[in-house]
């Protein structure tokens, strides 16, 4: 097995063509998005066949150094854009006059958290400590297992977290008497803990891809990749809200439903793992298996037998015997 060969000038140049044509999407769809806000279903429109243009340009390019990294590009790329991107439960649970004093309060969805910007800030303060916590716990437990066990249980993970926001906005944890901030405290450090669990194994997984002569580029550009794919995830989720008819405050109507959809939207990567990630484990020196071999394995893989020494066929006495008659000399015995 092997992640990919000493790359030639030729290839290394791909990555960085890639590099310039994806920097284009990108600027393409930051600048031209703008004018686009007040039509709510033509960005996402467009986000559809930009995510297979991107998808393609990454094959294209990246395959020339080893389709093992163009398809863990892909899979970098997908696993963002795939899932929407929402700020609805912000603008659920943050401090405003339509949440905290209702006109007409709605059974069901009335008290609502109301959180101030200090205890926001504290949310934040609670996603930097899941960092570490994430950190400490693959290294001691995940960091063996296989790249497709660990992405494959961590979007499971993310689905089940993601749905414990279903009990909070049904204001389930009110009835069985477990406040809001503390809630809060327990699912903001709890989500971003499973979030970067994903992303340590795959920054290792690129790291150890990445061409030896555009390792910096390589590594910048799916770093550009995942940030890309977020930026997609964004314009789906302003489909998806279209598609519900708007879940804007102060109503917050079908919020329920949309976070069903956004926590089951997590189990769509654990379709593309078997497609797009290679075997092997963080622990291992190469996690795919791109060039074909020599030998006997080599020929199963449909590559080329290695050379035959002289002691492989059994004339390694005639070979030097031979040898030996060419400097003039007698041929030693065999």
């Amino acid at each position: 097995m092997a992640t990919c060969t000493p790359c030639t000038p030729h290839k290394a140049r791909g990555v960085f063509s890639l590099a310039q044509l994806l920097s284009l999407v990108g600027l393409g769809f930051a600048f031209g998005m703008l004018p686009l806000q007040h039509m709510p279903w033509l960005p996402p429109l467009l986000a559809a066949p930009a995510t297979l243009l991107v998808c393609a340009l990454c094959y294209t390019y990246e395959s020339r150094v080893s389709p093992t990294f163009a398809k863990v590009s892909i899979f970098l790329f997908l696993s963002r854009a795939s899932q929407p991107n929402l700020v609805v439960l912000f603008k659920w649970y943050k401090e405003t006059h339509e949440n905290c004093a209702p006109l007409d309060p709605i059974d069901g969805l009335h008290p609502l958290p109301c959180f101030g910007p200090e205890f926001v800030g504290w949310l934040d303060v609670g996603g930097e400590i899941a960092f570490v916590i994430a950190v400490s716990l693959y290294s001691a437990f995940l960091s063996r297992w296989t790249y497709r066990s660990v992405f494959a249980a961590i979007q499971a993970g993310l689905v089940l977290v993601n749905l414990l926001d279903l009990a909070w906005v049904s204001r389930l944890n009110l009835a069985i008497g477990l406040p809001d901030e503390l809630f809060a405290l327990g699912t903001d450090i709890i989500q971003p803990l499973v979030d970067q669990l994903d992303l340590i194994p795959l920054f290792a997984l690129v790291a150890k891809l990445c061409p030896p002569e555009a390792t910096a580029t390589a590594f910048s550009l799916n770093m550009g990749l995942l940030w890309l794919g977020r930026s997609f995830s964004g314009y789906f989720g302003m489909g998806l809200l279209t598609a519900l008819g708007g879940v804007e405050p102060p109503l917050f109507t079908n919020i329920r439903l949309l976070v069903v959809i956004r926590s089951l939207t997590r189990a769509i990567p654990i379709a593309l793992i078997p497609l797009l990630v290679p075997p092997g484990s963080p622990a291992d020196d190469e996690p795919g298996a791109d060039e074909p071999k020599g030998g006997k394995e080599g020929l199963e893989a449909g590559g080329s037998p290695a050379p035959m020494t002289p002691a492989d066929d059994g004339t390694g006495a005639k070979v030097q015997a031979a040898a030996g008659l060419a400097e003039g000399g007698l041929p030693k015995p065999p």
